[in-house]
């Protein structure tokens, strides 16, 4: 009986061990890919007038870097603005992929207190769609749609809606980045 007993244990483990280097197989070939949104990205948006901001142009640089082990993606962004709640914009985040979810993750905070995470997945038009939720500094909340595009002419364009408290899209921030030389 003990040697059953040891033996299922054995068994037991060995089986987690393969599901767990299963789980770890899968979450890397999805985070494989987001290799072609690393890189640092230089461009213009065009942001639109909201109940939270006005209209303007702002030049953007969006860093995307692999970081703790490639199993994140670490997010700078810096952007000048004309529109002043976003000028001199600072913020950080990542992008992981969670295997239990089976979806990406997002997470980004900004210099001026506001944090978001959102969980999306690739659309098929490969571009990777976030569905999230900020938090001011004041404890106001915006949920938003965020989609990174990776063009065929080494272009990132992304796109952010406020999503309304009657759930239409508000048009955000449009941008579209080439490589930073």
């Amino acid at each position: 009986m003990r040697k059953f007993f040891i033996s299922s244990l054995i068994t037991a483990a060995l089986f987690g061990i393969l599901m767990f280097n299963s789980a770890q197989a899968a979450a890397s070939a999805e985070l494989k890919k987001l290799i072609g949104f690393v890189g640092s990205w230089e461009g213009e948006e065009t942001v639109y007038s909201t109940p939270y901001n006005d209209a303007g142009q702002s030049n953007a640089v969006r860093v995307f870097r692999w970081t703790l082990g490639n199993s994140f993606i670490e997010i700078v962004v810096s952007v000048a603005s004309s529109v002043s709640s976003l000028n001199d914009y600072q913020a950080k985040g990542f992008i992981t992929y969670d295997g239990a979810a089976k979806a990406y993750k997002l997470y980004l905070f900004d210099a001026q207190g506001s944090s978001l995470m959102g969980e999306g997945k690739f659309s098929a038009n490969s571009s990777l769609v976030f569905t999230a939720r900020e938090v001011d500094s004041q404890g106001n909340i915006r949920n938003s749609a965020i989609t990174f595009t990776k063009t065929a002419v080494k272009q990132l364009q992304m796109k952010i809606d406020f999503i309304g408290p009657d759930g239409k899209s508000i048009p955000f921030i449009e941008g579209k980045y080439s490589p930073k030389s």
